[in-house]
């Protein structure tokens, strides 16, 4: 539960006199009982008082305990807020006088003005704070602008408790009333109640300690205890339940049989409303004791306005009979009703005292159930079992709360897996590989490993198909992956068709180019796919066109060896050189070399005819073996009878140009004429106008002939 400094404080600033008043009873109910007891606490303070949601008061911090015959306790001073200003200790068995004194007076102000608390008081969480008195207030009491500023309020009640307060501060420590004692000095008076039923119900927690006024003078009129009554009943008609109760003890109606026998019923429906209301916050806030405490003590079960709280107060039985059954079964060491009750029951104040065993109990099994999960890896059980250690309140190693991350972590990553396959989310898919999220996973089925890498694939084959890179469609395209993907369009499936082809056929038409294959190259080149040819490159294709040329110039020469035509095998030759052609091995070399030998002796006698002079030496050799070769040779390169022309042309021209150079016109006319073999058309235009002016200075006939002819 809070500090009753904490309650205090919550209660003074939302205004709840009634709670205030309440722990006022409340506090003088504990003091009586550890007098009774001959118990002395020795270090009372706000601090050490524990309010119970049932609103009981218990102490805390025993350091200084004494009772009857126990050892001397060591000696401690006391809160400055709550100790003698002599700062004297008192004997043993009256420590609890002073202290006890100063928080029931600091209580019963405050029940009437909450406010005050706010200004004098101390805020929560300062050690040995003051409710309401500080200690240069007890000092001196009447320099203390507290007890000015209450005194000022004009209450008769909280006067007299004033002077107790202040002469308990002038007098020595031992001398100190408790607050049982000034408590007993005011003439209690209830309102209107059934007889109490136990101690808590005879309580001051049910009544008013404070002193009501005392009795009207004798001499009071009718008329003034009307006024009473009227005033009375205007606070009961306006709905100020509270104003009404305070009314009813200040007025002295209290104590006129008169007034009780009138207005006791309508006072104690008040007080019962009261109960009500704090029977619907125990409800509100779970508190079975409590609830079932008030419903008690109002006597609600045939109360009509209790009747919403009626489920309430059931299940408010049912969970202190579920207390009951959890101390059997702890008591039987019955560890499975255990682990199923503890778990509804931990914040039940009623279970509270088995609170120490039964969290043994559930540590013992959540942290088999924590160590059984990390044993077998099950990320599921992992995170179940560790959160509900700590959910248990069981202390748990960070090996198991970094266990549970990480597994919680790979639960979250393969949800999204799942999501974005179902969703076909191929982004979220690539978000989750490219983050490495996936590798946390370990391995996984093939049908996932394939989506995975389909995503990872798709944006590569979309670019690929929107930059038309045959080589990139092909290599950003798997059968594997996108053989059955419906997303891909005919249009696409077609232009990936077309890149593969024409990839195959580039790889085969290089790979035969590498080995000079020619058959295969002009095989490939017939079965060339669409637009496949521009994809050679210009060496390549002038490659192909040369390894083309050289073989038509073999299969040329082949022809004309076999044809056996000197003039077309030469012609062949001739290809076959400007190709750059090698020839083959099983070619017929013997026609090649008669073809040779007499091509050569075609352009030696050319040789020797075309001397100046003629060669006729060597010509008579060579003419024979021309005639020989003739007659052997189909189709040679030799034309004996062109060569026989060309030597006499040669002959009748070395006779013209040695009469030319006689400058005899006689020698030169003879000479000239005639010209069977054209020789006068190979002089010189010079040496021609000169044989002419001879052939006119013979004047004749002949002379008119054209030298030109």
């Amino acid at each position: 539960g809070r500090t009753l400094f904490e309650a205090v404080a919550d209660a003074c600033r939302i205004g709840d006199r009634f709670a205030l008043r309440e722990m006022a009873a409340t506090w003088i109910d504990l003091i009586t009982t550890l007098r009774d007891a001959s118990f002395d606490h020795g270090e009372l303070t706000p601090d050490n008082v524990l309010l119970r949601p049932s609103g009981e008061l218990t102490l805390v911090d025993y350091d200084s305990v004494a009772w009857k015959g126990s050892p001397q306790p060591p000696t401690r001073r006391a809160e400055p807020n709550y100790g003698h200003p002599a700062a004297q200790a008192a004997p043993i068995g009256i420590r609890d006088a002073f202290p006890s004194l100063i928080i029931y007076a600091s209580l019963s102000v405050l029940a009437r003005w909450p406010s005050l608390h706010g200004e004098f008081g101390d805020p929560p969480g300062q050690v040995g704070g003051a409710l309401l008195f500080h200690a240069r207030d007890l000092a001196d009491p009447r320099q203390s602008a507290v007890f000015a500023t209450v005194r000022s309020r004009a209450d008769w009640e909280i006067d007299q408790i004033l002077e107790v307060v202040q002469q308990a501060c002038l007098d020595q420590a031992a001398e100190a009333p408790s607050a049982t004692s000034m408590a007993s000095r005011f003439e209690t008076s209830t309102l209107p109640a059934p007889a109490a039923t136990s101690r808590s119900d005879a309580s001051p927690a049910h009544r008013r300690s404070l002193e009501p006024k005392p009795p009207a003078p004798s001499g009071e009129t009718g008329r003034d205890r009307q006024a009473q009554f009227t005033h009375l009943n205007s606070l009961l008609l306006a709905g100020d339940d509270e104003g009404a109760r305070r009314y009813w003890l200040e007025s002295g109606l209290a104590s006129d049989p008169d007034a009780a026998r009138e207005l006791g019923p309508r006072i104690e429906d008040v007080a019962r409303r009261g109960l009500l209301q704090r029977a619907r916050a125990a409800a509100e806030t779970g508190d079975a004791a409590t609830l079932l405490q008030l419903w008690q003590r109002g006597r609600f079960a045939d109360y009509r306005p209790a009747a919403p709280l009626l489920p309430m107060v059931e299940a408010a039985r049912r969970r202190i009979s579920q207390v009951d059954r959890l101390r059997r079964a702890l008591d039987a060491n019955d560890e499975p009703t255990v682990i199923q009750l503890w778990p509804k029951l931990r914040g039940e104040a009623l279970a509270s005292a088995l609170a120490i065993r039964a969290q043994e109990v559930m540590a013992k099994h959540v942290g088999g159930q924590v160590a059984a999960a990390l044993s077998q890896g099950d990320d599921e059980q992992v995170v179940a079992a560790v959160t509900e250690a700590e959910a248990s309140g069981v202390a748990v190693g960070v090996e198991a709360r970094q266990a549970r991350r990480s597994a919680a972590e790979r639960l979250s990553t393969r949800l999204l897996l799942r999501e974005a396959i179902a969703a076909d989310d191929r982004e979220a898919l690539v978000t989750l590989a490219l983050s490495r999220r996936l590798d946390e996973l370990g391995s996984q089925d093939p049908p996932t490993v394939r989506v995975v890498l389909q995503a990872l694939a798709w944006p590569h084959l979309l670019h690929a198909l929107g930059a038309r890179d045959d080589t990139e469609i092909v290599a950003a395209y798997n059968e594997d992956l996108f053989g059955d993907d419906q997303r891909l369009t005919l249009d696409q499936r077609a232009r990936i068709d077309l890149a593969r082809k024409r990839v195959s056929w580039l790889a085969a038409i290089r790979a035969a180019l590498r080995q000079r294959n020619l058959l295969t190259i002009r095989d490939l080149l017939e079965k060339a796919p669409p637009g496949a040819e521009r994809r050679l490159s210009q060496v390549e294709r002038t490659r192909i066109e040369r390894f083309a040329a050289r073989d038509d110039a073999v299969e040329r020469l082949t022809a004309a060896l076999r044809d056996g035509s000197d003039t077309a095998i030469l012609a062949a030759l001739s290809q076959v050189e400007a190709a750059g052609a090698t020839l083959p091995e099983a070619l017929d070399w013997a026609a090649v070399r008669g073809v040779v030998d007499r091509v050569t002796l075609a352009e030696a006698i050319h040789a020797a005819t075309n001397a100046d002079p003629p060669d006729y030496g060597r010509l008579a050799h060579l003419l024979p073996a021309a005639r020989a070769a003739a007659a052997t040779a189909h189709g040679s390169a030799i034309d004996l009878a062109a060569m026989e022309r060309d030597l006499l042309r040669t002959a009748h021209l070395a006779r013209l140009r040695e009469a030319l150079q006689g400058e005899d016109d006689a020698a030169i006319a003879a000479a000239a004429r005639p010209d069977p073999y054209g020789a006068l058309a190979r002089l010189s235009p010079e040496q021609r106008e000169r044989v002419e002016r001879a052939l006119s200075e013979r004047q004749s006939p002949s002379a008119a002939v054209s030298l030109g002819a």
